[in-house]
């Protein structure tokens, strides 16, 4: 298929990434066809000229007929949907009133189907179809001009991507990858997901919904709608956004009207005409619109968590005024009685800024009740599979329904606060997530410390302690806090790393220097006179304190020792609280996933006050048993290494170890002689006894039978290391903690 050259493909041009996907292979496939065809009788098309500043780009009639010729690719219709995937100068330059008069064209052409070849006929159309000028008729009488070009162009996309809104959509997705319309905020695949389920379960459960988007932000949710909801009114009247939303609906083969009042309302924040929005004008915006809304209707608002949910006053400078402004709108609109639900969702919804983390808000009716109850969740680290979305959506649902829809259903992902919680709150408004109990199950996790007590304690003449472990018989939440609200309640200290600028002398008995990108070990000992001087300020670590990175992948871990220096971009955090422990603390941040920066907003497990020391203590004796196997470990590595050398020279000979048999009561049975190492004769020229060295037998220590682990009965798992083998030994008993009597596995 040879392309039929026109005014407007002389100016199309796509660039290797356009050719990759018109192909529908990788991006270095392409490189690998430039090259390899080099020379041959169908060579890759020669790059445009100028075009080599911002990487080459190839006239799209050339490439679609290369491609037609040699068969590349895994795109049969690559010729036919070129254009589809070209830069096209007419539309994509600077100014996007052609783009906007092209879009009019589609929209046009999906209502009436054919348009006229005349311009004038055209423009009579455009008044027939949009007679109050609300979608097209001024982008097309803007630009006269350019119509004659425009038309054609807009018959191909439409052949091309077999109809308008086809066409439309790629055109869209085209814009969606420049700079220009990166700027503007747009929802990803996951974020719409999100909010099309939300969207559909709202109108699902009101009959003769009527939905209004009033940012137009929400132009690709509607369309997926049951076609017996009614979209009323787009935004504001004359907003090139609404304009714009309301084009993309009739593209669609949706209707809207502006004759009916809504009954549900969708929220967007912040709306493209202003992305730059503050806080403060967020809120506003949030304000003014439930003002225009009748009492009845449902508004889902969703926009910034910093605007939402998040503290307003940062922890790393003092209140504004804009904040004044910020807790004042927000206190307004919590004590309406009328939110009732407020979630935390996670980062990567929303384009281009996809750091940030958004928040959403669903607005109901005024509840009779005089207490109003509002559902709350923090979904910033939970995955959005279709259990959690399941349960966000039945839990909003239950929000709207006030206290009696409360109190029949039971919440999956959310909690239940009161409109005078909400108002007092001084921080967030969502609670700590709560860990999954689904993802680490008791049992799960029981059976890991079973085996892992069993491996370690089992095959040692003396076992070391280990934690007592029960299950608790009563109700019980697990407790987590983010980094931000434990930094702002003092229970955990905060510390950037030093910025060593200038050079510091070395001294191998000095300072040691930390980064946690090189794990615990020191990256460098500086001297203490030196480094004090050249920085007065310097503070050192204590022991427990954890230092933490975020570059690359986060990584942490305790410090020990103490007195060491932290260097940038390492950071130090210190518990002052004794819910939180170090090693749990480090152990979360090592659980993140690469690229996850936003250090504040992470969730820390927190133990309960009365577990705490226990845990302390475990944690403890473990420790001392990995010193102790990472002395023995050293050791075998040394005699690992010295028996290698002794064979690699060749002077000795050395007999294979005798296997090691233990007894039922754990005592280690050694052999009798030690393995024997013979010196020969031939190589040997000093003046030595040739008897072989035999060791004498060591000496069999007897140690008491450790006893075994106690059977798990359904209410109660204790598991009890004891040096006694005597149960009536006074040893057991002097504590303030009754023993509990044994369970046999028929009780059970």
């Amino acid at each position: 298929m040879t392309m039929t050259m026109t005014r407007w493909d002389t100016a199309a041009t796509l660039s290797l990434g356009d050719i990759a996907r018109l192909a529908e292979v990788q991006r270095p496939v392409v490189s690998m066809w430039r090259s390899r065809s080099a020379g041959t009788a169908v060579p890759f098309p020669a790059p445009c000229a100028g075009s080599d500043v911002a990487g080459p780009r190839f006239a799209a009639a050339d490439v679609a007929d290369w491609l037609t010729a040699t068969g590349r690719g895994n795109n049969a219709d690559a010729a036919r949907e070129v254009l589809l995937h070209s830069d096209i100068h007419l539309i994509d330059g600077p100014d996007r009133e052609p783009l906007q008069a092209l879009l009019s064209l589609l929209a046009l052409q999906a209502q009436c189907g054919e348009l006229p070849d005349d311009i004038d006929d055209l423009l009579d159309l455009a008044d027939q179809y949009d007679p109050d000028d609300d979608l097209l008729y001024s982008e097309l009488t803007r630009c006269e001009a350019l119509l004659p070009q425009l038309l054609p162009l807009a018959g191909a996309l439409s052949e091309a991507a077999y109809g308008s809104a086809g066409a439309a959509r790629a055109v869209g997705d085209r814009r969606a990858r420049t700079l220009s319309a990166a700027r503007e905020p747009a929802l990803t695949e996951t974020g719409a997901r999100v909010l099309r389920a939300l969207t559909a379960a709202l109108v699902r459960r009101r009959p003769g919904a009527v939905v209004c988007d009033a940012t137009g932000a929400a132009s690709a949710l509607l369309p997926d709608l049951d076609e017996e909801v009614a979209i009323g009114a787009i935004g504001g009247p004359t907003g090139p956004v609404a304009r714009a939303a309301r084009r993309e609906l009739v593209t669609q083969g949706v209707t809207w009207r502006n004759d009916v009042a809504p009954t549900v309302t969708l929220l967007g924040l912040p709306s493209a005409e202003a992305p730059a929005a503050t806080s403060a004008a967020l809120l506003q915006a949030i304000t003014d619109h439930r003002a225009t809304c009748p009492p009845e209707t449902v508004t889902l608002v969703w926009g910034p968590a910093a605007a939402l949910t998040d503290s307003i006053t940062r922890d790393d400078r003092g209140r504004t005024d804009d904040d004044e402004r910020c807790d004042g709108l927000r206190r307004r609109l919590l004590s309406s009685g009328k939110v009732r639900a407020i979630v935390r969702l996670p980062a990567g919804l929303r384009l281009p800024r996809s750091r940030e983390r958004l928040a959403l808000w669903c607005f109901g009716p005024t509840e009779e009740a005089n207490e109003p109850r509002t559902v709350t969740a923090d979904l910033a680290d939970r995955a959005f599979d279709e259990v959690v979305l399941s349960g966000l959506v039945s839990d909003v649902l239950a929000g709207l329904d006030g206290s009696r829809g409360l109190r029949a259903r039971q919440l999956e992902v959310c909690q239940i606060r009161t409109k005078s919680w909400l108002g007092a709150a001084k921080k967030s408004l969502v609670p700590p997530a709560r860990r999954s109990e689904r993802a680490h199950p008791t049992v799960v996790l029981l059976d890991r410390y079973d085996k892992a007590v069993a491996a370690l304690t089992g095959s040692v003449a003396d076992p070391p302690l280990v934690p007592t472990v029960q299950v608790r018989t009563t109700p019980y939440s697990p407790l987590a806090a983010t980094m931000s609200q434990l930094i702002s309640e003092r229970a955990l200290g905060y510390r950037a790393g030093l910025r060593m600028t200038q050079a510091v002398d070395t001294d191998d008995g000095g300072v040691p220097v930390l980064d946690a990108r090189s794990g615990a070990e020191p990256v460098a000992t500086l001297d203490r006179f030196d480094l004090n001087l050249t920085y007065p300020q310097l503070q050192y670590t204590d022991p427990g304190d954890v230092v933490f990175c975020t570059s690359g992948r986060p990584r942490a871990f305790v410090d020990r020792k103490g007195g060491a220096v932290v260097r940038h971009p390492s950071r130090v955090l210190r518990s002052t609280d004794v819910r939180l422990i170090p090693a749990s603390l480090a152990a979360a941040i090592n659980a993140r996933e690469p690229g996850e920066t936003a250090w504040r907003t992470w969730s820390i497990p927190l133990i309960d006050h009365l577990t705490a020391p226990s845990v302390r203590s475990g944690l403890a004796a473990l420790d001392d048993e990995r010193r102790r196997l990472a002395v023995q470990l050293a050791a075998v590595a040394d005699a690992e290494q010295a028996l290698l050398d002794l064979a690699a020279g060749g002077a000795v000979d050395i007999d294979s170890p005798v296997p090691v048999e233990r007894s039922s009561t754990s005592t280690v049975d050694r052999p009798s002689t030690s393995p024997m190492v013979e010196r020969r004769r031939s190589r040997d020229p000093g003046p030595i006894n040739h008897a072989r060295d035999v060791g004498e037998p060591p000496t069999v220590v007897d140690r008491p039978p450790t006893s075994s682990l106690v059977e798990r009965p359904s209410t109660l798992v204790e598991r009890r290391r004891s040096r006694d083998p005597d149960p009536d030994s006074p040893a057991l008993h002097d504590t303030d903690c009754p023993t509990p009597p044994r369970t046999t596995s028929e009780e059970i």
